[in-house]
């Protein structure tokens, strides 16, 4: 029985491995996406466990050299801790839980939907009439335009998830952006200035901080799209494990973070 890994560059991104059972014809494939993720919470890890694997592949490929079938998959079993597979992917698994738990916790926190007071109600019932009011096709432009109360207010009566789910999301991250305008004070930061044609201007700088909110929440919606792309890496690891050791994948599992593969119930 003989495996088989092949490591590819994908540049700009990271890398790609197979691993093939010569002999069945059964592969696993795995991109980490070790570039691509340079500078972020997964970069340590990530860069562990493309070494990892690439030290994996030359052991099992050297194991099945050396070893008759019926003593290889012990060897390769051994071979996932050896190699440092394992102690990488429980590292990449930590930082992706951390992260993941960060950005749930930052969107419950731009999303909150503070109890009304006798100046918000007013609002908010108004905003929720004039979109009652409103025809279904033009729903999304009113909620692209409409001010945080009165969006808070159709949020809170639950009117956007009879909406499309993308029209939904961008009234959501709408509302985020403009609550985080108020909540952060990022207001202050932008102001206008006098200019060479407007010598007396002066005031907030409404559009400059609507941007600004805007990239503090693209690296928010970033952040979720990366640990996406980790949590994806890691299912594809656990493939790799299941075929280079004939396992079961609730097996595999077991042995990338426990080193056993008994599975309890």
């Amino acid at each position: 029985m003989k495996f088989q890994m092949t490591r590819s560059i994908v540049e700009n991104r990271g890398v790609n491995y197979t691993f093939t059972n010569v002999a069945t014809g059964r592969n696993a494939s795995t991109f980490i996406p070790v570039t691509e993720l340079t500078g972020t919470p997964y970069d340590a890890s990530l860069k562990m466990l493309d070494n990892a694997l690439l030290n994996l592949g030359a052991i099992v490929e050297k194991n099945s050299a050396e070893y008759q079938p019926a003593s290889l998959m012990s060897h390769n079993r051994a071979a996932v801790e050896f190699s440092t597979v394992s102690a990488a992917f429980k590292s990449t698994q930590r930082a992706g839980l951390i992260e993941a738990d960060g950005t749930r916790k930052d969107w419950a926190e731009r999303t909150a939907i503070e109890p009304a007071n006798f100046g918000t109600a007013a609002i908010r019932a108004r905003g929720v009439a004039k979109f009652d009011a409103t025809p279904d096709g033009q729903r999304p432009t009113l909620l692209s335009v409409m001010r945080e109360q009165e969006l808070a207010g159709i949020m809170e009566v639950g009117a956007l998830d009879d909406l499309p789910p993308e029209v939904a999301q961008q009234a959501r991250e709408r509302y985020a952006s403009l609550r985080g305008i108020r909540v952060s004070g990022i207001q202050a930061d932008h102001t206008q200035r006098p200019t060479d044609t407007a010598p007396l201007l002066s005031g907030p700088d409404v559009a400059s901080a609507q941007r600004a909110a805007k990239a503090s929440f693209d690296q928010l919606k970033q952040r979720s799209e990366n640990i996406g792309f980790v949590e994806k890496a890691l299912n594809e690891v656990i493939s790799v494990v299941e075929t280079c050791c004939d396992l079961h994948r609730p097996q595999a599992y077991r042995l990338l973070t426990t080193g056993s593969i008994d599975v309890v119930e």
